[in-house]
């Protein structure tokens, strides 16, 4: 609770603004100046809970009855006189008005929810357009799982949208006392009311008459004065944060774990995003420090939230510095895959990648990009993670990046492969689902047996490399298992419930803290926690197996790697992992088969198991996020990864 002789200090700062300020103007930014949102920002004094912004001219406007909007001069702002104010952005279209939306849709302008391949729920229709730097939305109604379904992140219920009009949204504006009617301008004022002065929209009216107010003249004219008083009684009455608050920078302030955010052109019109942790926070001894590159699932999940906020970063996602994370001692690079995914976007939606092949080729240009701009550390030891189908990914990548260091194309010292609850044979995965779920009570017999018959069909045309009507088939396995488990299934943990509001939450921190921050990134990007588009444009190639690649690594290369699985997993459950590990084809594979099991360090976490390079690990008490939910079994995994031991 704040001491009232804080508050006192803070109101004495408030009257002594209002002073030196005189009569002070609403000010509302305009996205056709400078997309960072850079202009003037120390001349924004007030902010209201919740995110809402407000400026001291709009509180001024408010409390002041005859003082309306039109009566003022042109309030558009002017930039300041800096070159780079409006730091390094590509293809920014002045005349995009994607920022004008209602509070609900800035906080939440990306709410689709769905996870890896199918284990989704429903997702929103898609806005009217998109931003000219594109950022897929939401393409439409999709066709799997069901509404109503829970899913990965489960709870996310379809609504229709409501139409978009300017007039709905928008002030009106009124130049030269000519106009009666809402004009939408998005180059003029041309933010939502809601936004400037923290109140719910209202369709813009007929211009009020040019009448005074009948209130005592001498209070009226004393503008300052009403103003102050009102400031004066929203700060006692807690309705008000007299200053702006970033819990992140705080964090930062006292932290200081330094880093870097960078944008890497692959293709013409495609930009990856990367962000860089420099072990212990500091770039000093960095190279002499093992450095993970960390490869998200989704396909579609965005690194820069998920595992930085979520999992394995340095602030986990109450802007807290996390106790168990991946940058003590390691260096950490988190790369926004694939093209239109969390600050990543593509500059017209052609660009997203289809298939697999495409995604890891775009990776091995931002790795390439960055071993050739961080050339200190070329020797230092560096190793693929990957989750779910980033783990997919990791053994097409790391041939990739083998073959490339072979043909002296790329420097960098790879030692091994870590993937975590890995998408790799998706029939093997797919086969013992119905049967986890069974097994754990979740599904009835009648269920259990319509999911299984399912299965053995997806199986055949999986055989028959027919993987788009695998997807079908899929689609309408989990619509049954959904509407027929009686209860929210959370594919991620069975254990436990949606983390959808957790994540939510996360949205609209990164979008108020954490994206200001990032000067490159254009701000009228929204971001989210997932790309609806860029995992429906990989549809056809979800169920493309990776394991000749794995199977390649362990034959014809000395890279260290090991595959963990959570017990607690539905969407590639521990028996199905345990099926594929064991059905590889490679030189030691009999020796791993008869390998004893090991328990990981401390009580009840799980056992491991290891022959030559290969080690599997069974990771108890965790589903599909193994670093979040079991810190202690992967900080085993991680030691045991990067040290000398076989």
């Amino acid at each position: 609770m704040v001491h009232p002789r804080e508050i006192y200090y803070r109101l004495i700062k408030i009257l002594f603004i209002i002073a030196l300020s005189g009569s002070t103007e609403g000010i509302t930014v305009s996205p056709s100046l400078c997309p960072t949102n850079k202009i003037a920002p120390h001349r924004r004094l007030l902010t209201a809970r919740y995110g809402t912004q407000r400026t001291f001219g709009a509180f001024y406007d408010l409390l002041v009855p005859d003082n309306f909007q039109s009566n003022r001069p042109n309030l558009q702002e002017e930039p300041l006189n800096d070159s780079e104010d409006c730091g390094e952005i590509v293809d920014y279209d002045e005349n995009d008005v994607g920022s004008a939306t209602t509070e609900s849709g800035r906080r939440h302008s990306s709410d689709n929810r769905f996870f890896l391949g199918n284990f989704f729920s429903f997702l929103r229709p898609p806005p009217d357009g998109y931003p000219s730097v594109f950022q897929p939305g939401r393409p439409g109604r999709p066709t799997r799982p069901p509404y109503g379904s829970g899913g990965y992140f489960s709870g996310n219920y379809y609504h229709p949208p409501s139409p978009i009009r300017p007039s709905d949204y928008v002030k009106p504006v009124h130049e030269d006392a000519q106009e009666t009617t809402a004009v939408y301008r998005p180059g003029v004022v041309g933010a939502p009311l809601g936004h400037v002065v923290g109140v719910t929209q209202v369709r813009p009216t007929n211009r009020p008459p040019e009448t005074t107010s009948k209130l005592n003249s001498n209070i009226v004219e004393n503008k300052m004065f009403v103003t102050f008083i009102s400031l004066l009684m929203l700060c006692w009455a807690g309705h008000l944060q007299c200053e702006e608050h970033n819990p992140y920078l705080d964090t930062l302030k006292e932290f200081h774990w330094k880093s870097i955010q960078k944008y890497v052109e692959v293709r013409p019109g495609a930009f990856l995003f990367y962000w860089f942790y420099y072990a212990d926070g500091t770039s000093v001894g960095a190279d002499k420090k093992p450095l993970i590159i960390w490869i998200q699932g989704g396909p579609g999940l965005a690194a820069s939230g998920i595992a930085n906020f979520a999992e394995i970063g340095p602030i986990d996602m109450n802007m807290q510095p996390r106790n168990h994370t991946w940058v003590k001692g390691r260096n950490l690079l988190l790369i926004d895959h694939p093209v239109g995914t969390g600050f990543s976007y593509v500059t017209n939606k052609s660009l997203l990648v289809k298939t697999d092949r495409q995604m890891a080729l775009d990776l091995t240009k931002v790795i390439k990009a960055f071993f050739k701009t961080h050339k200190q550390f070329r020797k230092t030891p560096t190793y693929l993670f990957g989750q779910s189908y980033g783990g997919k990914l990791c053994p097409r990548l790391g041939v990739y990046l083998h073959t490339a260091i072979e043909k002296k194309r790329l420097k960098m010292n790879l030692r091994g492969i870590g993937i975590g609850s890995g998408w790799v044979d998706p029939k093997e995965s797919t086969l013992v689902q119905p049967n986890f779920l069974y097994n754990m009570g979740v599904i009835d017999i009648t269920t259990y047996e319509k999911t299984t018959n399912l299965v053995k069909k997806m199986v055949n045309y999986i055989d028959k490399k027919d993987y788009v009507y695998t997807e079908k088939l899929n689609t309408l396995m989990f619509r049954i298992l959904n509407m027929e488990a009686g209860m929210e299934i959370n594919f991620n943990n069975v254990n436990q419930a949606s983390p959808y509001p957790a994540l939510d939450e996360l949205a609209r921190k990164v979008n108020e803290y954490i994206k200001p921050t990032l000067t490159l990134v254009n701000q009228s990007l929204q971001w989210n926690y997932i790309s609806d588009e860029a995992f429906f444009t990989l549809n056809n190639a979800f169920f493309v197996p990776s394991t000749s690649f794995l199977e390649k690594l362990l034959n014809k290369t000395s890279l260290k790697i090991a595959i963990y699985n959570g017990n607690l997993d539905v969407v590639t459950p521990l028996a199905g992992a345990s099926n594929w590990v064991h059905k590889l084809r490679w030189y030691g594979a009999e020796q791993f088969r008869n390998a004893e099991r090991v328990r990981i360090n401390d009580h009840r976490n799980g056992f491991y198991k290891k022959a030559h390079r290969l080690s599997f690990w069974s990771v108890f008490g965790s589903g599909h996020w193994v670093p979040e939910e079991n810190p202690i079994a992967m900080e085993q995994i991680l030691n045991y990864v990067m040290s000398e031991e076989l």
